[in-house]
């Protein structure tokens, strides 16, 4: 899923959530701003909502609950 900035070439990291909310991406280095794929998007949104499932899942165990 990486790409690099077609301007100066720095490679962009995954996209955050907000990023793959809103479907763009700023350079990190040149500050050129580019659109992120609907496929991009929806597999990093899919990857935080995985996060935050194991996060509660982890809370549950600590806390004796379960979920």
């Amino acid at each position: 899923m990486s790409e690099e900035c077609e301007h100066c070439n720095w490679e962009f990291p995954e996209p955050g959530l907000a990023e793959a909310v809103f479907g763009s991406q700023e350079c990190m280095n040149c500050g050129l701003t580019r659109s992120i794929d609907k496929d991009d998007r929806l597999e990093a949104i899919q990857s935080y909502e995985q996060k935050i499932h194991n996060c509660e899942q982890e809370i549950a165990r600590l806390t004796g609950q379960s979920s």
